[in-house]
């Protein structure tokens, strides 16, 4: 029943993932402290056939994100959301490289953005093989597809070549302990965000992405603190 209220939309993990009608802490979280949380089944996710989950590669691998995008005008047109008060939170992997795109190609929509241990950066694609299979494994099958893109393409479709688009505030949350590829791009990608004055904040030494460990503590405020200070929840 709730009208023109703030709205996080929350990206979860692989865009194969399929979203569904069950408890989440994440998101009852949110929902505790007056935020609308939109979930959204885009193209790529398992449950709804073979055809269903292909679709979601096109465009290397950016219509789940642009599907997320027309879910959260749905929710402004039928007046659940207010067009001012919008957030992405992106939960590891996809979600957080998600949540970063979604930002920088809809800079005007997307006030917050929280991004967990994201994807950034697709340029050195034979060094993700190497130093992160998760990376590594996102990437053949989703931005490589069929063909090897250029190198256009693959600053196109990252986040760290992106940062000029990005006018959201922003919260990185990665960590040493979590390995691979990624720490190092985040970090370099909160400190070009710093360079050019936007609100970025970098949060580490973490041991598990809401893993119900004191660090999940500090992930939830780290996220509650950037969503209240830019979307003014409802009381």
């Amino acid at each position: 029943e709730g009208r023109q209220l703030p709205l996080v939309a929350l990206i979860r993990a692989g865009p194969g993932r399929q979203e569904r009608w069950e408890y989440d802490p994440l998101v009852q979280f949110l929902a505790d402290r007056g935020y609308a949380v939109l979930q959204v089944n885009g193209r790529g996710s398992s449950g709804f056939g073979p055809a269903f989950a292909r679709a979601g590669r096109l465009d290397r691998g950016m219509k789940p994100i642009t599907d997320v995008a027309d879910a959260i005008q749905w929710t402004i047109k039928r007046g659940i959301a207010d067009p001012a008060r919008v957030a992405v939170v992106g939960a590891a992997g996809f979600g957080g490289y998600a949540a970063l795109m979604l930002a920088a190609t809809e800079p005007s929509l997307v006030r917050a953005v929280a991004a967990v241990r994201p994807f950034v950066d697709w340029t050195k694609g034979e060094r993700l093989a190497k130093l992160d299979p998760v990376y590594a494994g996102f990437f053949a099958s989703w931005i490589a597809g069929d063909t090897q893109p250029d190198d256009a393409t693959l600053q196109r479709l990252s986040p760290a070549f992106q940062v000029d688009h990005i006018k959201a505030a922003v919260l990185l949350i990665d960590d040493k302990e979590w390995g691979g590829y990624a720490f190092g791009r985040t970090k370099s990608l909160a400190d070009e965000l710093a360079k050019r004055g936007r609100k970025a904040r970098f949060l580490t030494n973490l041991k598990g992405v809401f893993d119900g460990s004191e660090s999940t503590r500090q992930q939830y405020e780290a996220i509650e603190a950037l969503l209240s200070g830019h979307l003014n929840p409802s009381p």
